[in-house]
């Protein structure tokens, strides 16, 4: 590999490092604001860029030279001849709750990915990504004033939650053959989720007591491998149609929990410690499956996916407010996009190399709370704006408007707003060639 690539790698590697501990580590600010993260490890994120966010996140049997798709690693085989793709991406989002009793509002920012692809060899791409996998964002109070503790004052518990995982992905695509391609990732989760339970005692009756402030601490922080496959295969049609099949496929991987629980006793003299703990522990993730389909022409490209996880008995069953309890389901989605530019080498209207996309995805969440499936649905549109005048670089914005849950069964709702800004740095460079003249 020339300098010029080792370089460009370097660079991006560097970037995916510098911001791992931003997108792994949110212990003091919520990146997310759902009740529904009390339990599990959160909410699951589509991942992949800003330009797919946009596009309900449909993957599975797209395929570029001059953009990135995590989705599928069978997809890296598409990276062209001395050329070099970096992305990075970053999102915005609104949370507006909604149950029979309250209502509020939260907004949040995180990164959404940074990855990098180009080619090694002949038919050979290399892919690398980070993004989140789940986020963890929470705050519910609510307060006690029982018959029997109203001879000593009123009762509050807090519960709060913060944080998420991060995956990075780092593999191989390969066309052995003709219009089949094959791709392998290796993954790695990382990050942690802090989890405090706190119950004080306020409008104290009697003086003559001290009432201290009890505070739960847990930590889970993940450090577990595991690695997906993707096939694609494309079917050419005739003036540059093509359409593509394609499928993923992660096993059931045991994650490793690296577990704290820290109890705090908190009076207005002193602060005890009455227990601390560390020890392993985990869940099982579950396998997943995604299968799609797709269509592309010189200047529209749809696609259509089906994404299955079996989370039923991966996460253990808790017990929640009222006397239900949330139970883990498995995860059933459906998602659909497009992407359309009228004219990518129109020298005279800038609007025609603008590439416009939209997209509609619809499931549940592997959320079943009081024997109720949590579902989400969601539509989003969006467009990348080229800086140059071939659009392969290009700055992506876009929104995707949806709604999580119901407000039956005691539950709430949460409608969101995510607003993403992504950045697709497309260069072409002669990284292989061997100049004969100087």
């Amino acid at each position: 590999m020339r300098l010029k690539a080792i370089l460009y790698a370097s660079l991006a590697l560097s970037l995916a490092v510098t911001a791992m501990p931003a997108a792994a580590q949110f212990d003091n600010t919520l990146n997310l604001f759902s009740p529904y993260t009390l339990y599990g490890v959160g909410n699951l994120n589509t991942g992949g860029t800003a330009a797919a966010g946009t596009m309900a996140g449909v993957g599975a049997a797209l395929r570029s030279a001059t953009s990135f798709n995590a989705v599928n690693p069978a997809s890296y085989s598409a990276a062209a001849a001395q050329t070099f793709i970096f992305s990075f991406g970053m999102q915005g989002q609104n949370d507006y709750l909604k149950s029979s009793n309250y209502r509020s509002s939260h907004n949040a920012f995180n990164i959404n990915d940074v990855s990098v692809q180009f080619r090694i060899a002949e038919k050979l791409g290399f892919g690398l990504s980070l993004t989140p996998y789940s986020t963890v964002g929470y705050k519910v109070s609510f307060t006690d004033r029982s018959s029997v503790m109203a001879e000593s004052g009123t009762v509050m518990y807090s519960y709060s939650g913060s944080g998420g995982f991060s995956r990075l992905k780092a593999g191989l695509g390969w066309s052995p053959f003709k219009n089949f391609s094959v791709g392998v990732d290796m993954l790695y989760y990382l990050g942690t989720v802090k989890r405090i339970t706190e119950s004080s005692v306020s409008d104290i009756v009697s003086s003559s007591t001290e009432y201290r402030t009890i505070r739960i601490t847990d930590r889970n922080q993940i450090n577990t491998v595991n690695f997906e496959v993707g096939v694609q295969y494309e079917y050419p049609l005739r003036g540059g149609r093509a359409f593509t099949v394609g499928a993923v496929y992660e096993p059931k991987r045991k994650a490793d929990l690296n577990h704290t629980r820290n109890i705090i006793s908190d009076g207005t003299s002193v602060t005890d410690v009455i227990f601390d703990l560390s020890d392993k522990t985990g869940f099982d993730m579950p396998h997943r499956v995604v299968a799609g389909i797709g269509y592309r022409t010189d200047k529209l490209s749809l696609g259509f996916d089906y994404d299955y996880q079996r989370w039923k008995g991966a996460i253990e069953s808790e017990k929640i407010g009222g006397g239900g309890i949330f139970e883990a389901t498995d995860m059933h989605n459906i998602r659909a996009g497009f992407e359309y530019t009228p004219n990518r080498y129109d020298i005279r209207q800038v609007m025609k190399r603008w590439t416009y996309r939209g997209g509609v995805r619809y499931g549940n969440t592997y959320y079943t709370m009081n024997g109720k499936k949590i579902t989400e649905c969601a539509v989003s549109v969006g467009f990348g704006a080229p800086l140059q005048r071939n659009g392969f670089t290009a700055v992506n914005f876009g929104a995707e408007a949806g709604r999580t849950g119901t407000l039956s069964r005691g539950l709430s709702r949460d409608t969101f707003v995510r607003i993403y800004l992504g950045f697709n740095i497309f260069v072409a460079q002669e990284w292989f060639v061997r100049h004969r003249f100087k």
